[in-house]
């Protein structure tokens, strides 16, 4: 804050001689036809007027404007009608052309395009400035080359061509009698002079001048067969044919530029410095050559008048010019040239416009001059000296004079003013990184007055506009313009200043006009005025520690005298200029005062500025201003101090403030392709798909395919990255049955294997077996034989029959119980009105989890020396953990809440993570909640939330997740703030299970599609201050009532379960008893069996005892029967 002991100076009288500054006039050209070739000239001999009509630039053009000799001056016609290339075809080059003094008006033939040949005839009329399609009788046909003349003729003005048919190839000569439109055309034999002669038409030129009642027409061609000269006689209309020699040396000609007849001598004029020159012969011609002292123009457009020839545009050193060259002809050999417009251009002069600086540029808008507004932007480059007309894009301010204006970094700032309909009160912008103008719309209703003079302030994202003057006088409040919400608010009347110049810094104002100089802190909302005598519409510069007042209207000791007068400084000082200064635009540029144009001065009312603006771009070199004073000049925006000298700001960096030594790098991640930055905000982050790993870039590298590069990177991310999509994801209500599943199957399942675990274990272990026969329930079923009587026993096999069934029990009545006990409630879910419902609403907790992606800014809050912290140790450069930056804000509408809380994370530096909880909140039907972001480095490309609503059972919370992206190449970034729409539905239940009722909270879901904030490229950013997020509660006027009854009653369910137990035990004693009694009769014939096999076997013995007895037997016998024969 600024308060400093003020006092009231009258500046001092004494005049220091002007050796000390140094003041030089740029080179100065009048706003002309822009570069071009190919356009037609024609020449008005009663005021030396020179009429210049198309040709072919970057466009071609129907454009028409005059040149006066005297006042070496440009002016462009207007036009009150369509002109040639709305109504009448098209555009055109090499046209023919020429003017009638008689009824002052200008007719234009044929010419070309890129697509057609025309030869119509369209005329201007200087008295109504309105164009007119003429129509005329035997129009000749289509020619692809031609010359023309214009003459007059006893009295008559006639109109002659000379050219190529496209169909035939062969010369036409066609004359109109102007007076009557009627064209006759020449007809000559031909065949006679040229029986079988052929043109290139590539590469023969025609010409074409009257002399004495004759046409003469050179023809040239490549061919030397093929040149010759036609002589018209125009009183018998009959042509003549006549030798045409050329030098032998010459193995081709250039194009032909003009062809002019002065003392008795012809003269053709070629690009490329070439002449020819021949007297009159019906003979022949024999041309002669020589060379021009001077450099012609290609494919220029000349006009030749007795011994002047003019010379517009054409290319020279293949580049099209807009030069205008009077060329004075002795003869042949004695050529002077004289530049009446050099191929430099600048704005036409005027007054109440603005200038600044853009990329190290002089930029400047608008003004008016004595009958004209203008909205036409130009850029001057210093280092080439040239001026440039802006080529924009978007919509640009009305025409308009004395509005405010200021720069910062990349953005051109006007406000309000004055246009052709009165005072304005707008915003406009202009973006000198895409030549881009912006419309600003308030959404204020209550804003600043129409007015023009005010002073503005651009300290983004807030613009800061005081003063002007309005319908009802002099304006003395102070407003403020937000270009996060675009809304006005006013802070303050301070008081009324003519013509008010304003300057900023730590949040101070420092205002001067009128008679005084104010000091305005923003903070305590109070001033301190001074008296200081100020020249009206001079021109103020803020240095270190003075200002200085170059300029205006100021008067000393009864006269007027131009003066540069300081402020601020111990021994101030008064210089004298060379010429007066009033109502200019100037702008500090490096140590000098670039001023164009201002308000001139009467000599019979000296000083009193008249109307018209004088032309005039001048240097004012302030360098020197504080030789052997106690002072420093400083250097201009964009520029350090280095040993003295000041040193614009090269690519990658930015200027940070007046009297820098040292000009700031663009971080890491970001660049500045440009030079000469006066901002941060000219540091634009990478785009996505590219990098920059080091400070003060100028250019980003490109990302590799196989990595991921997003917006702002430093390095390339290792990893693939699908395609960023807006998607939403919510729970869907289903009005069917819905059952709940059984709860205790894992216990089912363990006390099943757990029994069969239990009973292999007694079957395998013997001294088991005794112990638990005795759990046997299946004793009735064991003795089945027929015949025997029945016995209760209790046997291993019962038992372990027992296990089973005790098993397949519990698993049946696991089914059961989860089919009709556990899960005997079913709810339906309906939407009721909810003004059927009597019960009240109660209060309910949710959670939002917002992610911020990619996000730039400050997310975490940091210690600064006005928050109440008392910890010595803390490190005033590093966040506060978890708590929200001061730049968020957040607004909650239609939410009434016991408590609520909103913390803030940094993820890795790229994320901002918010989460927001609000306890014991009731929503009415339109609630919702605002998180505006506002600051000068921000911006997210997309933007992630997580909803929670809380409900008193944890299995009903309901989740919704829901995403926003900005498209690709883009960045969320503007006033409009992203929405995600939720619908609330009110829950209900009513239960006759426990008879009860009440309220359960809210279903929530997202039904309507997301919708996107303002998107913007990154070459926007310099207006764009502001990242939104909106997340509004629709709550609808149905219900959700949840209805829980029984399916089935409990009488029914337990006789099902009494029944399938005792099914299930007489289908285990069945089972048992088969069992037993197949195992008995598997036994007994095992037992018959093993019987049968110990009989077979003795059998078999006694068989082999016998036999072998029987053998023995018949032994003996045999023996006696052989004894008695020996």
């Amino acid at each position: 804050m600024i308060y400093l002991a003020l006092k009231t100076i009258t500046l001092a009288t004494v005049i220091i001689l002007v050796s000390t500054i140094e003041y030089s006039q740029l080179p100065l050209s009048k706003l002309g036809p822009s570069a071009r070739k190919f356009s037609s000239l024609a020449f008005n001999t009663q005021n030396n007027t020179l009429f210049l009509f198309g040709g072919e630039g970057d466009i071609y053009h129907d454009d028409l404007w005059t040149y006066t000799i005297e006042d070496r001056k440009w002016e462009y016609l207007n036009v009150f009608s369509d002109t040639p290339g709305m109504n009448y075809l098209g555009k055109r080059y090499q046209a023919g052309i020429f003017f009638r003094k008689k009824n002052s008006q200008l007719c234009v033939y044929g010419g070309k395009d890129d697509k057609k040949i025309y030869s119509d005839i369209l005329c201007y009329h200087l008295e109504t400035m309105s164009w007119e399609h003429q129509k005329t009788l035997n129009a000749p046909g289509l020619l692809y080359e031609f010359a023309f003349c214009y003459y007059e003729d006893s009295g008559s003005d006639f109109f002659a061509i000379a050219g190529f048919s496209i169909f035939t190839s062969e010369i036409e000569v066609n004359i109109l009698d102007i007076e009557n439109w009627i064209w006759t055309k020449v007809e000559w034999d031909i065949d006679k002079f040229m029986p079988k002669e052929k043109f290139d038409l590539t590469q023969t030129q025609i010409l074409m001048t009257y002399v004495n009642g004759t046409l003469i027409i050179p023809v040239f061609s490549h061919k030397i067969t093929s040149q010759f000269v036609m002589v018209l006689d125009l009183s018998m209309m009959v042509i003549r044919k006549v030798s045409s020699i050329i030098p032998n040396y010459l193995s081709a000609l250039p194009n032909s530029l003009s062809l002019t007849y002065i003392n008795n001598t012809f003269i053709i004029i070629f690009d490329s410095n070439l002449i020819l020159h021949s007297t009159f012969s019906y003979i022949e011609f024999i041309w002669h050559s020589s060379t021009t002292s001077f450099q012609t123009n290609e494919k220029a457009s000349v006009l030749c008048y007795e011994n002047n020839c003019f010379s517009f545009g054409g290319i020279k050193d293949n580049t099209i010019i807009n030069s205008l060259e009077q060329w004075y002809i002795n003869d042949p050999y004695n050529i002077t040239i004289n530049i009446l417009y050099d191929n430099y251009l600048t704005p036409k002069p005027r007054i109440s416009h603005a200038m600044n600086t853009i990329h190290g540029d002089i930029i400047m808008f608008g003004g008016r001059d004595k009958s004209n507004f203008y909205n036409d932007l130009w850029k001057y480059n210093v280092r080439k000296g040239l001026w440039n007309a802006m080529r924009y894009e978007g919509i640009p301010p009305t025409a308009r004079a004395d509005f405010g204006s200021d720069v910062e970094g990349d953005a051109f700032f006007v406000w309000g003013g004055e246009d052709e309909n009165g005072f304005k009160n707008d915003i406009f912008v202009y973006n000198g990184y895409n030549d881009m103008w912006n419309f600003i719309e308030s959404r204020s209703v209550v804003m600043p007055s129409k007015r023009k003079n005010a002073c503005i302030i651009a300290a983004m994202p807030v613009m800061y506009i005081f003063g002007g003057v309005d319908d009802n006088g002099l304006c003395e409040d102070l407003w403020s313009f937000h270009f996060n919400n675009l809304s006005y608010v006013k802070i303050k009347d301070i008081d009324p200043i003519e013509k008010p110049r304003c300057f900023f810094k730590n949040n101070d104002f420092t205002i001067l006009g009128g008679n005084t100089i104010t000091y305005f802190s923003l903070k305590v909302l109070k001033k301190i005025t001074s008296t200081v005598n100020i020249p009206i519409d001079s021109t103020i510069i803020q240095m270190n520690n003075f200002y200085a007042f170059i300029g205006g209207l100021g008067f000393s000791q009864g006269s007027y005298s131009p003066l540069l007068q300081t402020y601020g400084l111990n021994e101030d000082f008064t210089l004298k200029l060379p010429e007066p200064l009033h109502n200019s635009a100037s702008v500090y540029y490096n140590k000098s005062l670039y001023i164009f144009s201002g308000q001139g001065y009467t000599p019979s009312f000296y000083p009193i500025p008249s109307l018209s603006p004088i032309p005039r771009f001048a240097k004012l070199d302030l360098h020197d201003l504080c030789i052997n004073k106690s002072c420093s000049v400083s250097c201009g925006k964009s520029f350090n101090s280095q040993d003295y000298n000041c040193i614009i700001c090269p690519e990658g960096t930015f200027w940070n403030y007046q009297g820098t030594v040292k000009c700031e790098p663009c971080s890491a991640g970001f660049f500045n392709p440009f030079q000469g930055g006066t901002s941060i905000l000219q540091c634009y982050p990478c785009p996505e798909g590219t990098f920059s790993n080091k400070p003060g870039a100028k250019m980003c590298k490109m990302c590799s395919p196989e990595d991921y590069c997003p917006i702002a990177s430093i390095n390339p991310i290792k990893n693939t990255h699908s395609p960023r999509q807006q998607t939403m994801e919510s729970e869907k209500i289903v009005f069917e049955n819905q059952y709940r599943p059984y709860p205790f199957w894992p216990l089912t399942y363990a006390i099943f294997i757990g029994l069969i675990i239990v009973g292999l274990i007694c079957i395998c272990v013997p001294k088991m077996r005794d112990k638990i026969r005795k759990i046997d329930i299946f004793s009735q079923y064991h003795n089945c034989k027929e015949g025997e009587y029945i016995k209760i026993t209790k046997n291993i096999l019962g038992a372990i029959a027992t296990l089973l069934y005790i098993a397949c029990a519990v698993f049946v009545a696991g089914i059961i119980s989860s089919c009709f006990i556990l899960n005997n409630e079913e709810e339906i879910k309906s939407l009721i009105p909810t003004e059927l419902l009597m019960g009240q609403q109660s209060k309910i907790n949710f959670k939002f989890q917002i992610f911020l992606n990619d996000f730039r800014g400050v997310c975490e809050k940091l210690f600064n020396e006005y928050d109440n912290y008392h910890d010595k140790n803390i490190d005033y450069e590093k966040p506060i953990k978890n708590v929200c930056d001061q730049n968020f804000d957040i607004t909650i509408q239609g939410i009434s809440k016991t408590k609520d809380e909103m913390k803030c994370f940094n993820i890795n530096q790229r994320t901002c993570h918010i989460i927001y909880e609000c306890k014991g909140c009731q929503i009415s039907k339109d609630a919702s909640i605002k998180i505006d972001i506002n600051e000068r480095l921000v911006y997210v490309t997309g933007i992630s939330v997580n909803f929670t609503f809380y409900s008193d059972n944890e299995d009903e919370n309901t989740q919704v997740y829901s995403e926003i992206n900005a498209s690709k190449g883009k960045i969320l970034i503007g006033p409009e703030p992203s929405e995600f729409i939720l619908t609330m539905i009110p829950s209900y239940y009513y239960s006759e299970t426990n008879n009860d009722a009440g309220y359960k909270g809210y279903y929530v879901s997202q039904d309507v599609q997301t919708k996107p904030g303002s998107q913007n490229t990154i070459e926007n950013m310099p207006f764009n201050f502001h990242v939104g997020l909106k997340i509004s509660l629709s709550k609808i006027d149905n219900a959700l009532v949840s209805h829980i009854r029984y399916r089935h009653s409990r009488i029914m369910i337990l006789s099902l379960l009494i029944g399938t137990l005792a099914g299930l035990f007489n289908l285990f004693g069945s089972s048992l008893s088969y069992f037993e009694l197949w195992r008995l009769l598997k036994n007994k014939n095992i037992t018959q069996t093993r019987d049968f096999d110990h009989i077979r076997s003795q059998n078999e013995a006694l068989s082999e005892m016998q036999f072998h007895e029987l053998v023995a037997d018949n032994s003996g016998r045999n023996e006696e029967n052989v004894s008695p024969s020996k």
